[in-house]
């Protein structure tokens, strides 16, 4: 089979749009971390800046759990996110990243279980506001 330079151009082109794309969407779902539990930096307060630390050391394992996945290391997204739901279990978008990561390693069990669990999560938060 000869190689077209035009279908090669192509598949570079959708290869620089897909890294695009997937930054975009780390960045999105870093941004929409809850920032709620953040302690507010009002001086020399020890534990204010020791919150600002959690906060900031759960939001890095978020990161760095989103880049493993989409940088071709699935097994280690899952480590990552697994043991930043260890730490905080009520993390929905961290569970349903790791549910991303379990299918993307055709683990459809445990992708399902986890993707059951967030919309539990979500769907008891709304009768919750609702009554």
């Amino acid at each position: 089979m000869k190689n077209n330079p035009e279908t090669s151009l192509q598949r570079t082109s959708f290869a620089a749009r897909r890294r695009q794309w997937i930054s975009a969407l780390a960045l999105a779902a870093a941004a929409s971390l809850p920032s709620a539990g953040r302690a507010q930096a009002s001086g020399p307060d020890q534990a204010a800046a020791s919150g600002d630390n959690a906060a900031d050391a759960t939001e890095a394992r978020y990161r760095l759990g989103l880049y493993q996945r989409e940088t071709g290391s699935p097994y280690s997204a899952i480590e990552t996110l697994e043991g930043l739901l260890t730490a905080n279990p009520t993390l929905n978008r961290a569970r349903l990243e790791l549910a991303v990561a379990y299918y993307r390693t055709l683990n459809y069990a445990k992708a399902r279980a986890q993707a059951e669990l967030v919309l539990a999560g979500s769907a008891s938060t709304d009768r919750k506001s609702v009554v």
